[in-house]
């Protein structure tokens, strides 16, 4: 589908993907499904490529478009045509398509020389954490990756992309180690053009002090995100509570929570952040136990696992999950079949065996 010049408001989801072991190996008999091909719905002004269609669903209609059922949400936002428009998701960004500026034109009396062709380059901004690591994935695999200025704010561009289909994530890490969850986008890169993906809010990173803690005492929730912003923090139990608390000017945000209205067992937290206009959605979850005994959770070891880590980060998580599902029974490109496939069962090849492998050395 050509992508109009023009500005357009996209909405994007994502995955939230828990992973106890029974979820994981869950998530591995799906991959070992048969996959229904899907078939475009199109008209003389709007496609609509490899739809999901979901159970509960309506019907969509223009004067030259018709749509049953429901597409899936994985992560895409609006399309839309001159009467047509779907949207789904719950996060904002904005889109900003350009035509690439023309060609200088030859110098007067010169003879012959070739055309000089376009390459779309395609830029990312937003917020994250100040100082803080952002990387760019394209299609599964690490592309390009900035640092964050001391006021959160990032700009990263990728040249030389080819014109088609491309599938797009963004993640943080903050100065401590810990790493966002996916922000992630399939967009279509149109030859000659440029493309700027702004208003991109990384989603906070969260940790807690205490792996285990009694009920009635107070355990650390910590993490970073956009200087000044405010968040706000979910902790799961019998009814889902809600806290508020305020990052500091480094993007830092701290609040110790009371578990004396918290029912003993497993529970865990996630966080959202708002500044300046900008909302993120929750991000990644971290896990920890109210009981009768307090237990102060250990820093990590430092050691790297030695397998299944595939982008390198002495980590085995959901960016290891997301390149090893990426290349899920496809022909591995060269530089993953030399430098990352070697970490997993170095058959060439991504099957179950793989994810087994990854489920092993599971860090989180």
């Amino acid at each position: 589908m050509a992508i109009v010049p023009g500005t357009y408001r996209l909405r994007t989801s994502r995955a939230k993907i828990a992973l106890p072991l029974f979820g994981f190996f869950a998530l591995l008999i799906l991959f070992g499904a048969s996959f229904v091909g899907a078939v475009d719905y199109t008209s003389p002004n709007f496609i609509l490529r490899d739809p999901v269609i979901g159970e509960s669903a309506g019907r969509s209609t223009s004067s030259n478009f018709e749509l049953f059922g429901s597409t899936g949400e994985l992560a895409t936002g609006q399309s839309a045509s001159t009467n047509f428009t779907y949207q789904s998701g719950s996060n904002y960004f904005t889109v900003t398509v350009s035509p690439a500026p023309p060609p200088p034109a030859s110098p007067p009396g010169g003879g012959g020389g070739g055309a000089i062709i376009s390459t779309p380059n395609v830029v990312f901004s937003g917020k994250a954490y100040p100082l803080s690591k952002v990387f760019v994935l394209k299609d599964g695999q690490i592309a390009v990756s900035t640092i964050a200025g001391p006021d959160a704010n990032f700009l990263v561009s990728l040249s030389n992309v080819s014109e088609g289909n491309y599938n797009f994530s963004l993640y943080g890490e903050d100065s401590d180690g810990r790493r966002s969850s996916l922000f992630t986008f399939p967009i279509f890169i149109t030859e000659g053009a440029s493309t700027a993906i702004s208003g991109i809010f990384i989603t906070p990173t969260i940790d807690v002090d205490k792996q285990e803690v009694k009920r009635g005492d107070n355990i650390a929730i910590l993490g970073k995100t956009s200087p000044n912003a405010d968040v706000v923090i979910a902790v799961n139990s019998v009814e889902p509570l809600f806290f508020n608390a305020k990052a500091q000017g480094d993007g830092a945000y701290f609040y110790n929570l009371d578990t004396s209205p918290i029912e003993s067992g497993s529970h865990s937290a996630k966080a959202k952040a708002n500044a300046e206009g900008l909302l993120s959605s929750f991000g990644k979850s971290v896990g920890f136990t109210v009981g009768d005994r307090t237990i102060i959770k250990e820093p990590s070891s430092g050691t790297c696992p030695t397998r299944a880590d595939l982008n390198g980060d002495c980590k085995v998580d959901l960016i290891d999950f997301s390149l090893a599902a990426y290349w899920y029974k496809r022909a591995l490109s060269a530089e993953f079949s030399s430098i990352e496939a070697k970490d997993l069962d170095g058959d060439g090849t991504i099957t179950l065996r793989d994810f087994s492998i990854m489920a092993f050395y599971w860090t989180g």
